[in-house]
Protein backbone atom coordinates (compact mmCIF):
# COMPACT_ATOMS: atom_id res chain seq x y z
CA UNK A 1 0.00 0.00 0.00
CA UNK A 2 1.18 3.38 -0.69
CA UNK A 3 1.41 6.41 1.29
CA UNK A 4 -0.60 9.40 1.16
CA UNK A 5 2.90 11.15 -0.36
CA UNK A 6 3.95 8.68 -2.98
CA UNK A 7 -0.01 8.79 -4.05
CA UNK A 8 0.71 12.69 -4.18
CA UNK A 9 3.42 12.68 -6.12
CA UNK A 10 2.07 10.46 -8.60
CA UNK A 11 -0.32 13.88 -9.37
CA UNK A 12 0.17 16.12 -12.09
CA UNK A 13 0.47 19.64 -10.34
CA UNK A 14 -2.44 21.08 -11.37
CA UNK A 15 -4.06 18.05 -9.37
CA UNK A 16 -1.29 18.41 -6.19
CA UNK A 17 -2.47 22.21 -6.18
CA UNK A 18 -5.88 20.80 -5.58
CA UNK A 19 -5.27 18.13 -2.94
CA UNK A 20 -3.23 20.89 -1.11
CA UNK A 21 -6.17 23.56 -1.24
CA UNK A 22 -8.60 20.89 0.22
CA UNK A 23 -5.80 19.61 2.82
CA UNK A 24 -5.84 23.41 4.13
CA UNK A 25 -9.40 23.98 3.77
CA UNK A 26 -9.70 21.07 5.52
CA UNK A 27 -6.97 22.37 8.79
CA UNK A 28 -9.05 25.86 8.82
CA UNK A 29 -12.33 23.91 9.32
CA UNK A 30 -11.06 21.59 12.02
CA UNK A 31 -9.68 25.08 13.97
CA UNK A 32 -12.77 26.68 13.70
CA UNK A 33 -14.45 27.20 16.90
CA UNK A 34 -17.10 25.67 17.58
CA UNK A 35 -20.32 28.49 17.62
CA UNK A 36 -22.00 29.03 21.03
CA UNK A 37 -25.23 27.19 21.53
CA UNK A 38 -28.81 28.99 20.66
CA UNK A 39 -30.48 30.35 23.40
CA UNK A 40 -34.62 30.20 22.71
CA UNK A 41 -36.33 33.41 23.60
CA UNK A 42 -39.60 33.52 23.82
CA UNK A 43 -40.02 37.53 23.66
CA UNK A 44 -38.22 37.25 20.15
CA UNK A 45 -40.35 34.62 19.07
CA UNK A 46 -43.73 36.66 19.96
CA UNK A 47 -42.13 39.68 18.04
CA UNK A 48 -41.16 37.80 15.05
CA UNK A 49 -44.45 36.48 15.03
CA UNK A 50 -46.64 39.57 15.75
CA UNK A 51 -44.34 41.18 12.92
CA UNK A 52 -45.30 38.63 10.43
CA UNK A 53 -48.54 38.04 10.95
CA UNK A 54 -48.95 42.07 10.15
CA UNK A 55 -47.29 42.13 7.06
CA UNK A 56 -49.03 39.20 6.15
CA UNK A 57 -51.87 41.16 6.65
CA UNK A 58 -50.98 44.18 5.14
CA UNK A 59 -50.42 41.69 1.43
CA UNK A 60 -53.24 39.55 2.16
CA UNK A 61 -55.27 43.02 2.31
CA UNK A 62 -53.44 44.50 -0.77
CA UNK A 63 -54.50 41.30 -2.84
CA UNK A 64 -57.30 42.56 -5.68
CA UNK A 65 -57.28 46.16 -4.50
CA UNK A 66 -53.49 46.72 -5.21
CA UNK A 67 -51.27 45.33 -7.81
CA UNK A 68 -48.18 44.25 -6.52
CA UNK A 69 -45.69 42.15 -8.21
CA UNK A 70 -44.44 38.91 -6.67
CA UNK A 71 -41.47 40.38 -5.91
CA UNK A 72 -42.89 43.05 -3.96
CA UNK A 73 -45.06 41.28 -2.05
CA UNK A 74 -41.61 38.83 -1.21
CA UNK A 75 -39.77 42.02 0.05
CA UNK A 76 -42.90 42.70 2.12
CA UNK A 77 -42.50 38.96 3.71
CA UNK A 78 -39.28 38.93 4.32
CA UNK A 79 -38.53 42.55 5.23
CA UNK A 80 -38.20 41.26 8.80
CA UNK A 81 -35.08 39.00 8.16
CA UNK A 82 -33.55 42.09 6.52
CA UNK A 83 -33.96 44.24 9.57
CA UNK A 84 -32.61 41.79 11.75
Amino acid sequence: MQTLEELIDQLPPELQREVRDFAEFLLEKHRRKPKAKLRFDWEALRSYLSNFQRKRGIVDATRGSMRLSPEALQVIMEEEVLET
